[in-house]
């Protein structure tokens, strides 16, 4: 019986460059991909900075059920523990009042919910764009790409990981609401 002896491909540096003037030009081509990569990271964000909460006062609720196509696919994205037993996930959009002068009137989540007009919540937030940097660096490559966050402005729709019920009272949370994915964006503390 054969057995697999495939030796690991061999990654390649700048010193495997025999020609000086090629090894120059792929040097100077590196080093400006590297400074460029270093100022976008200089510019990027951690991810938990720019998620944000604001106040709302809830319009409309609207609720529907993620398929079953397009709840295997969210699952597949988003796997939670105890996933096999979820049979629908609840898809909510709330048309929304902002209490501050932002361009958001719908809110998207997907998770249990119970909230009903008239309600003031608080909602949080992920304000921002994510770009995957996936470029060759001296010596090696290593084949994963690093993910940056970058703040961008509020649109008209947005999506919540997490709503609370506030008292209208005293403005203090009553319940709270987690999306299905909010362990993707807030890590266990």
């Amino acid at each position: 019986m054969a057995t697999n002896t495939m030796k690991p491909k061999k990654l390649w540096t700048l010193d495997d460059v025999k020609d000086a003037e090629l090894r120059k030009d792929y040097s100077g081509i590196i080093g400006k991909k590297y400074e460029s990569l270093q100022r976008m990271k200089s510019n990027s964000r951690n991810m938990e900075e720019l998620i944000t909460s604001e106040n709302f006062i809830v319009e409309r609720v609207l609720k529907a059920y993620l398929d079953s196509e397009k709840r295997k696919e969210y699952l597949k994205e988003t796997p939670t523990p105890g996933e096999g037993k979820i049979s629908a996930i609840p898809e909510y959009m709330l048309l929304v009042k902002p209490e501050r002068n932002i361009p958001v009137e719908n809110l998207h989540f997907i998770g249990m919910l119970k909230v009903e007009e008239n309600d003031l919540i608080k909602a949080k937030m992920p304000v921002y764009l994510r770009h995957s940097v996936d470029i060759h660096t001296y010596p090696f490559y290593t084949g994963i790409p690093e993910t940056l966050y970058f703040p961008r402005d509020f649109t008209n729709e947005e999506k919540a990981i997490e709503i609370q019920i506030l008292s209208r009272n005293t403005g203090k949370p009553e319940k709270e609401f987690r999306s299905a994915d909010y362990h993707q964006y807030i890590k266990a503390r």
